[in-house]
């Protein structure tokens, strides 16, 4: 895998691409996205709360699975 950038891939997600980026909450993403990161965040890779805001291993799990990169 290419090195990953976890702000450059938030910023392809994103609605509005103009936005400058403080924390990387969920609301802020088109819905394919957000659908991926609900899938992420509460059956591949679950905790117990803050499901709104994403951290850099659920970024990375998402790029990796709109990308086609096997992860173990």
């Amino acid at each position: 895998m290419d090195e990953f950038n976890k702000v450059q891939y938030f910023n392809q997600c994103v609605r509005n691409q103009g936005e400058q980026i403080r924390n990387f909450h969920v609301g802020r993403l088109r819905v394919e996205e957000r659908l991926l990161a609900m899938v992420v965040t509460k059956i591949i890779m679950p905790r117990g709360s803050n499901h709104a805001t994403l951290n850099e291993g659920d970024l990375v799990v998402m790029y990796c699975i709109q990308n086609g990169v096997m992860v173990d």
